[in-house]
């Protein structure tokens, strides 16, 4: 993504309105959200609320851990910068994860894909098509609302990113703002996860619990998958608080995929 090399220039030169400028450009218009058929979701939905998870919550156990660093070098900088006592019950790496920890554990993420019809994500998270996938427009939000300024693309690569610079910058005083970058490189995922073409919204939370979070627009769209049995009475509950289009995957001879408009 080119777009995001302008978008870390900007961003380390201070220039942050510009920054996020760039990122809003590039938020597609249309996100989707996979999720399968439980009361507790779809009473979610009606009260247009979205789901966050912490980050030990998320089925990749190595979400939000995409990164390394030189364990020597650091050890060579927290001899000059940290309490001696402080270094004598702990070991550099103690000190890093004991960071790292700090800040995943006060992140609560949504996850959103690019693509609709995208079988794998009907499998694994809408319950083998049994659930459903709704649509929202972030990109319709001023750039200045909180989902918008904290949605970000996920970066898939083979090898992790080296933080020790910044984890230097970390324990600085004051702290450098480029630590903040943190936060964009522990959202790198293996790139075996590429298939979901993911884009996520994380906000800080202080208690480190997973909970709903009132979403600023309504969805643009639902649609339920093949196997979705309630599809029309759900549809028809989601009608009596919002109203937008439904659909219900079907199949035809000629298609692989083929939406159905649930006339209500």
């Amino acid at each position: 993504m080119e777009w995001l090399k302008d978008f870390l220039e900007c961003y380390l030169k201070g220039q942050r309105e510009e920054a996020y400028k760039i990122k809003k450009e590039q938020i597609p218009n249309r996100l989707f959200k996979f999720q399968p058929i439980e009361e507790a979701r779809i009473n979610s939905l009606i009260q247009n609320k979205i789901w966050f998870s912490t980050p030990k919550d998320l089925n990749d156990p190595y979400d939000c851990i995409g990164v390394h660093w030189d364990e020597e070098e650091l050890s060579r900088y927290f001899k000059t910068t940290l309490p001696s006592d402080k270094l004598q019950y702990l070991s550099t790496n103690d000190i890093v994860h004991g960071a790292l920890d700090s800040m995943r554990d006060h992140n609560r993420i949504s996850c959103f894909s690019e693509e609709l019809y995208n079988m794998p994500m009907w499998a694994h998270y809408a319950s083998n098509h049994k659930g459903m996938c709704v649509e929202y427009n972030f990109s319709s939000l001023d750039g200045e609302n909180d989902f918008s300024e904290q949605l970000f693309p996920v970066g898939y690569e083979t090898d992790r990113y080296d933080i020790t610079n910044l984890m230097r910058l970390s324990f600085q005083h004051p702290p450098d703002m480029r630590i903040y970058l943190l936060y964009f490189l522990m959202q790198i995922k293996h790139k075996s996860w590429a298939y979901e073409k993911e884009w996520r919204v994380m906000f800080n939370a202080e208690d480190k619990k997973s909970g709903l979070v009132e979403c600023p627009i309504q969805p643009t769209a639902i649609y339920f998958g093949l196997n979705c049995e309630e599809a029309e009475t759900i549809s028809k509950r989601i009608k009596e608080s919002f109203d937008c289009p439904m659909y219900k995957m079907v199949q035809i001879n000629s298609k692989f995929y083929h939406l159905e408009s649930l006339n209500l």
